[in-house]
């Protein structure tokens, strides 16, 4: 006879993944507390994923350029990454990455976190799409990558 395990559902979708330890002063943790209370029952993961999903914020750009200008702002571009997949290496164009162009000098700078980042979670995405037998697209937009679908 075969029994059910209790707890929850297999999803289609299932949460792996924990967040790194978070230092927070004790005002912070109250904070936080009190509002996943208040919105969420006390549920925390909940209302973290409801803040994340609902930020509507845009980047701001870097403070300085190079050539000493603060007056930057941010533009969006298509970059072209290459990625291996088995013995084969493609071209992947990520589009609408957000980087800061100085208005002075016409520089375009990246973040150098995002784009580590960006390496890891693109690796990441590849490697599940290959695991998961879907098909690796010649494009993908940034948008997708910070958003649920």
């Amino acid at each position: 006879m075969h029994t059910k395990k209790a707890g929850r559902h297999k999803s289609e979708n299932p949460r792996t993944f924990d967040l790194p330890k978070t230092r927070l002063t004790r005002e912070e943790r109250r904070m936080i507390e009190l509002k996943a209370v208040l919105h969420t029952k006390g549920n925390m993961a909940e209302y973290i994923r409801d803040l994340v999903l609902n930020d509507t914020r845009i980047p701001k750009p870097m403070p300085t350029c190079i050539c000493g200008s603060t007056s930057l702002k941010i533009i969006y571009i298509d970059e072209e990454r290459e990625v291996n997949v088995g013995n084969q290496d493609l071209i992947l164009t990520l589009t609408g990455v957000p980087r800061s162009e100085c208005s002075s000098c016409g520089r375009i700078m990246g973040d150098m976190r995002l784009a580590a980042k960006l390496e890891n979670v693109l690796d990441e995405e590849i490697l599940w799409r290959v695991n998961n037998h879907h098909i690796i697209p010649k494009q993908i937009e940034f948008n997708e990558l910070v958003t649920l679908t």
